[in-house]
């Protein structure tokens, strides 16, 4: 985790320092251009995807499903390539871009394969409880004291597992038993590890 220069006590000057450091927009080199761009891409993709799944054609939803995943794991290699993944002040910003967006991609999948009934009630459940639960953990320690969590690992891995039964589930293949343990473990091995960081922080 990496923490904010922050110094002023005012709430509302904080919310603001905060916002004008988040909006703030710096010089790109290529790779983190092309981060940038595939972090937008994903979302596009996930847009396209919503639009395939009410269309019933659920072969396109799952290829640009698919791509928006690839796209997720290529900006993070990317972006370690860029002078800006040296600079705490600007790796903090593009792990919070790379969480919002996150959980932007989940929404615009799950959401109507739910409607749809692709995906049962249970899996969804599950799928919106980690995220609310990964974002308090991770926004209550940014908003009191302006840290920045890393990913973790099980939490990418829950993310991908989420995203490969999505596109199981375009193809008519339900969740397994296995599926749903292997979610709910990385799931709650995940917002265990935050929650133990933002207890250390919030204590300190």
């Amino acid at each position: 985790m990496t923490e904010l220069a922050i110094t002023s006590s005012d709430p509302k000057a904080l919310t603001q320092l905060r916002a004008s450091w988040i909006l703030a927009v710096p010089t790109l080199d290529f790779p983190a251009q092309l981060a940038a761009g595939l972090c937008i891409g994903k979302v596009l993709t996930a847009a396209a995807a919503l639009l395939f799944l009410f269309m019933t054609q659920n072969s396109f939803a799952a290829v640009v499903t698919g791509a928006a995943i690839l796209f997720d794991i290529a900006d993070g290699v990317i972006f370690k390539r860029s002078r800006l993944a040296g600079i705490k002040r600007w790796s903090d910003r593009r792990r919070i871009y790379d969480s919002v967006t996150d959980r932007i991609v989940v929404a615009l999948v799950i959401t109507p394969m739910y409607l749809l009934g692709q995906l049962p009630a249970v899996f969804v459940g599950l799928v919106i409880v980690r995220e609310l639960l990964t974002t308090v953990t991770n926004a209550l320690p940014y908003y009191q004291r302006g840290i920045v969590f890393d990913a973790n690992t099980p939490g990418r891995i829950g993310l991908l597992l989420i995203g490969i039964q999505s596109i199981l589930s375009m193809n008519g293949i339900a969740p397994t038993t296995l599926m749903y343990m292997s979610v709910t473990v990385a799931s709650c091995c995940s917002v265990f590890l935050y929650y133990r960081a933002m207890r250390r922080v919030m204590s300190d």
